[in-house]
């Protein structure tokens, strides 16, 4: 299990399609998701390959994690069009 402290992004780096606004979201079963981060009308992806990154504030640990995308890209398309997820934080020994 991880308890994350903060997560990257890498655009895909096809050019266009990226992401606006979805949220980072962590589980230990895969029924229930709890918020770790929102990102809402977020610009900062607009460079094919670009990186994106944020804090995350939690003091749970999780052994699932999903990026959840919660409206249309930059070109209106509902695509999830990353390249890279990377997540940092405290590892739980001995789980």
């Amino acid at each position: 299990p991880l308890k994350p402290n903060y997560y990257t992004i890498r655009d895909s780096g096809v050019g266009g399609y990226y992401l606006r606004s979805w949220k980072l979201q962590g589980s230990t079963n895969g029924t229930t998701w709890a918020d770790l981060n929102t990102q809402t009308n977020n610009t900062s992806l607009d460079t094919p390959g670009e990186w994106f990154g944020a804090a995350v504030s939690t003091t749970n640990y999780y052994t699932m994690f999903r990026l959840w995308s919660n409206s249309a890209d930059s070109d209106g398309n509902w695509l999830l069009s990353i390249n890279e997820i990377e997540l940092y934080g405290h590892m739980q020994r001995g789980a």
